[in-house]
């Protein structure tokens, strides 16, 4: 497996996290949910994907910190939610494109 694929390996268990956490919904995120989070967050880190690491980790703390709080704003994990789909979407394309050029 080369390390294009490595990457769209990680980015698909992105994505995989965030059809769960949607299908969840916001309201009632399982516990396993929230620390894959947390795992997808520090392997983020070590693939030098900054941006998704970021998202990851808010992700993660809003949750975590919701699980003790009554009054939460959903929209500001929405927006973080949109924006990381997003970025998967155009990573994944940037890499099928720059393996096809190989």
């Amino acid at each position: 497996m080369n390390e294009y694929d490595v990457i769209l390996e990680f980015i698909s268990e992105i994505q995989n996290a965030l059809t769960e956490l949607l299908s969840s919904g916001f309201n009632a995120v399982h516990e396993y949910t929230i620390e894959e989070l947390k795992r997808l967050k520090i392997d983020a880190e070590s693939y030098n994907l900054h941006y998704a690491a970021q998202v990851l980790a808010f992700l993660y703390e809003k949750l975590y910190e919701k699980r003790h709080n009554f009054e939460f704003d959903y929209s500001e994990c929405i927006e973080q939610f949109c924006k990381l789909n997003e970025y998967c979407m155009i990573c994944k394309e940037q890499l099928e494109i720059e393996k096809v050029k190989l």
